[in-house]
């Protein structure tokens, strides 16, 4: 597992290799197709084993695990801001929320189980879809307890208290349900199970303290634009 390790190892042991000569001027190249070089001057090369597998799955993971973070944050917004329209300011609270939480919950991954795998690779994007619905519920009560005429401190007291029960009720759910993975003979599935389970709950927890702390310090420093 000490994948640092492995890759220094593998590139200081490709270095020496591409960099032997043989008496006749024969030399050595990295090539995974087996077909024989034509006039046999050249030899291919290549690694395998479990340490290279386990270096090479997390490098696919680290290259991967961006761009598709980056889409799933991309839709989501979008999602949103179809939603909320004119609102910008509703949506980057709540995605700053959301965040928040995917990022708790990476942090509890590095704690817990060390590293992602090819299952729990795709859990930031899966976290997105699933804890964006406590941002948009949030948002839109809080915009109904406003259009009743409370003032936003009101708003935000009822919306809490209120919408918040729910959303705990929902997270236990949801939760419930990946934990049931945790059950599983395969690593990669009671991993997913362990993260996506707490990880529901961190983004639950994050936007119902940080939406409305933002809202209510935005509020103090600008009366009247929070509203």
């Amino acid at each position: 597992n000490e994948l640092a390790k492995t890759g220094a190892f593998v590139d200081a042991l490709r270095a020496r290799l591409r960099a032997t000569r043989g008496p006749s001027g024969a030399r050595l190249i990295e090539d995974y197709s087996g077909k024989p070089d034509p006039d046999g001057r050249v030899v291919g090369f290549g690694f395998t084993g479990s340490y290279q597998t386990n270096y090479d799955d997390s490098f696919a993971i680290t290259n991967s695990l961006v761009p598709v973070s980056g889409l799933s944050l991309l839709g989501v917004a979008l999602s949103f801001l179809l939603f909320f329209r004119r609102q910008i300011a509703a949506v980057v609270l709540g995605l700053t929320g959301m965040v928040i939480g995917v990022l708790l919950t990476f942090g509890f991954t590095f704690v817990a189980v060390g590293q992602l795998n090819m299952i729990t690779c795709i859990l930031g994007g899966i976290l997105m879809g699933q804890g964006i619905d406590f941002a948009i519920h949030f948002t839109y009560r809080l915009a109904e307890e406003i259009e009743r005429g409370r003032t936003l401190e009101q708003a935000v007291g009822i919306t809490v208290e209120q919408k918040g029960v729910a959303s705990l009720v929902s997270a236990a759910g949801t939760g419930a349900a990946f934990f049931s993975l945790l059950f599983s003979e395969f690593r990669g599935f009671s991993q997913f199970g362990l993260l996506a389970g707490v990880g529901v709950f961190f983004i639950g927890v994050s936007i119902y303290l940080w939406v409305p702390a933002a809202i209510l310090l935005w509020e103090r420093r600008r009366p009247g634009t929070a509203k």
